[in-house]
């Protein structure tokens, strides 16, 4: 039986990581800061979290024509991920995100997005079939608003199984949100969106609020504090692993791309949620995005050494 097949239609940047004593404030300089320089983006981190928890991904981008967007693809399509379809535009820079780490494992972020903000929604619709021959699409909000919808638009009238994690944050029509099948937002997204402060509402009236404005369903992440599950009918609250966070830059998309990848599998939702848990604590251990995102077997011993 061939598996599921999920599309992740996203970003792709160069990420230059400093690990630092402590992020600058506006006219502070910190010495002593320790360089690495690897590949993330939304897109690609969820991508390769999708593909590392067992998932058959295809991915769909925009870079530049550069060796960076080059790269990039090659590294994605290495690990086994579906790339025949990324478009590399002529004359563009790739994306790229300057990520300031600090010991804590807090994280400070500015993204030049280059050919991520590129794409056309013409250039979406000529993914349709794709699209449309997919069981899951998985999208976030580093690439132009109108894309996402437009995307949206194909996964709702084919019946793939939109998981939308809107990040950066922003604003989402009702439209949109009509079409989203699974909603993942940490506190501050949903703050956005919804426009009531997380600290006043809690998890349940902002999950509430969520499905109110269109969503099927809804998992709010919560860092420490674990995760919350709304699925139209009842809310489910999850523990979160406790671990020593090094760099928290991919927690988020390792959960997201991991999560879809356990749906894929057949695997209930509950269940999907914890293992997605699990991947999101493994990979705040290791500095980077990329390289801290774990595969499917690091993530059942990691549960597994749990249960013990």
């Amino acid at each position: 039986m061939m598996k599921k097949g999920i599309v992740v239609l996203g970003s792709a940047n160069i990420d230059h990581i400093a690990k630092v004593k402590n992020i600058p404030v506006p006219g502070e300089t910190v010495g002593d800061g320790e360089y690495v320089k690897t590949f993330g983006g939304k897109g690609f981190n969820q991508a390769v979290a999708a593909m590392r928890a067992s998932g058959n991904v295809t991915f769909l981008a925009s870079v530049g024509d550069d060796d960076d967007g080059k790269q990039i693809i090659q590294t994605i399509k290495n690990d086994g991920v579906n790339t025949d379809h990324v478009l590399y535009k002529k004359g563009s820079k790739t994306g790229a995100a300057f990520i300031f780490v600090e010991d804590s494992g807090e994280n400070s972020i500015v993204v030049t997005p280059g050919a991520n903000k590129e794409l056309t929604c013409e250039e979406v619709y000529s993914y349709t079939e794709v699209i449309a021959g997919a069981d899951y699409l998985i999208m976030q909000m580093e690439i132009p608003y109108e894309c996402v919808e437009t995307a949206a638009d194909i996964a709702h009238n084919n019946n793939t199984f939109l998981v939308l994690n809107p990040a950066p944050a922003c604003k989402l029509t009702g439209d949109l949100m009509s079409k989203v099948d699974m909603l993942i937002v940490n506190e501050t997204e949903s703050e956005i969106i919804t426009g009531i402060p997380f600290n006043r509402a809690g998890k349940n009236i902002m999950a509430e609020a969520l499905i109110k404005m269109g969503a099927k369903s809804v998992i709010i992440t919560m860092g420490e504090k674990g995760a919350y599950l709304n699925n139209g009918k009842a809310g489910t609250e999850f523990t979160a692993f406790k671990v020593n966070a090094v760099d928290t830059t991919a927690a988020g998309d390792a959960f997201c791309g991991s999560l879809t990848a356990f749906m894929a599998d057949n695997i209930a939702m509950e269940d999907s949620i914890r293992m997605a848990s699990a991947a999101s604590a493994l990979s705040v251990q290791k500095l980077g995005a990329y390289p801290s995102i774990p595969f499917r077997d690091e993530i059942d011993r990691f549960i597994n050494e749990r249960r013990e």
